[in-house]
């Protein structure tokens, strides 16, 4: 509430003006609350977190998406260009961790969730993005009402068989690990991701014998009793 005057004054006074834009003055509101300036940047994981609870929900790279970003607050400014070699861009690279450190303490909820692209949800805001996205019935019923494909259905059956299964373990699975299909499996990804049917619970790194990530298929349900 008391954001919501802060922005009505900020633009009542820009409105009255003689230049007044208010396009403008809400833009200057983002910058402040997104920390898109250099004096409000953040740094460290114990910023990122605080960023987040603080703004709910976030982008995690990409900017430009109307919401707050973890990169752009990281770097301090609106819209920073992506390098030619992110490998070496400071932003980049710790929102990379960021992306496995906090989930693996149950900080955040981290998934393909705004947008179709990576994203940072506080554990008070989940709720309503479940209330919002998680249809009734389970994951059969949206197969069967054509809300689901064909892929991402085989994933869920899969999940429901196995339990939580590594992402080469369920490209097996459900018969697309052939790399001609590589495009149509991280399309479903994406879908159950987006539907919370299916979350990232795990980032298997070095010692770990294998590369990549763990998948459970209620991850999302125990997520929600965690943050009610």
């Amino acid at each position: 509430m008391a954001m919501a005057r802060r922005i009505t004054t900020t633009a009542a006074r820009t409105a009255q003006s003689p230049d007044g834009d208010l396009a403008a003055a809400l833009e200057a509101h983002r910058d402040h609350t997104f920390r898109r300036t250099p004096a409000r940047r953040i740094s460290g994981e114990a910023g990122a977190l605080a960023f987040i609870e603080e703004t709910g929900f976030c982008a995690a790279f990409t900017a430009g998406l109307g919401v707050p970003c973890v990169r752009e607050a990281i770097e301090g400014r609106r819209e920073p260009p992506l390098p030619e070699h992110i490998q070496h861009d400071r932003a980049i690279m710790m929102t990379w961790n960021l992306k496995d450190a906090l989930p693996a303490r149950k900080a955040v909820y981290y998934g393909k969730a705004i947008g179709g692209r990576p994203s940072f949800i506080a554990p008070a805001m989940l709720p309503a993005f479940l209330r919002l996205r998680v249809a009734p019935g389970g994951y059969r019923k949206l197969y069967a009402r054509g809300m689901l494909s064909h892929c991402a259905r085989l994933v869920m059956d899969a999940l429901a068989k196995r339990g939580a299964s590594e992402t080469l373990a369920l490209k097996l699975a459900s018969g697309y690990a052939q790399p001609k299909m590589r495009a149509e499996f991280d399309r479903a990804m994406k879908e159950l991701q987006e539907k919370f049917l299916a979350l990232k619970v795990e980032a298997l790194r070095p010692p770990s014998p294998t590369f990549g990530t763990r998948w459970s298929g209620a991850g999302a349900r125990r997520c929600a009793r965690r943050a009610s």
